[in-house]
C-alpha cells in the first residue's frame, strides 16, 4: 500500500506534480495508446513544445480550445494549456458546429 498524499503535495498544481513524476519516472512508460508507447520524459518534452507554442502564439490566460482524439496528443495538449495557465477547453469537430461555436463562445 503506498502512503497517503500530503497536504504540500495535493496543493501543488497539478502540472507540477506531472513534472515531478516525470522527473522521477523519466524512461518508465507513461502513457499507451493506438501509437504505442510514451516515456514521461517524452511527454514532458512533448508538453514543453506545446507549451512555447502556446505562449507564441496565444495570448495569456486565453482559453486553448483543444480537439484531438484520446491518446498521447491529447494530453500533452492539456497540460500544455495548464503549463502556460491557459485553461483548455475540450472539442469535439464531429459536434454540429453551432455547438461547438456556443462552447467556445461561452469559454471566452
Amino acid at each position: 500500500m503506498s502512503a497517503p498524499f500530503t497536504r504540500d503535495v495535493i496543493d501543488r498544481p497539478v502540472i507540477e506534480r506531472f513534472a515531478a513524476v516525470a522527473a522521477y519516472r523519466g524512461a518508465a512508460p507513461a502513457i499507451s495508446d493506438a501509437d504505442g508507447v510514451t516515456s514521461y520524459r517524452a511527454l514532458a518534452e512533448r508538453i514543453a513544445e506545446l507549451a512555447a507554442d502556446l505562449d507564441a502564439s496565444v495570448p495569456a490566460g486565453a482559453p486553448v480550445a483543444v480537439d484531438l482524439p484520446t491518446g498521447r496528443d491529447y494530453l500533452a495538449a492539456m497540460f500544455a494549456a495548464l503549463a502556460t495557465d491557459r485553461p483548455y477547453v475540450p472539442i469535439d469537430t464531429s459536434y454540429p458546429p453551432e455547438r461547438n461555436a456556443a462552447i467556445l463562445a461561452h469559454a471566452g
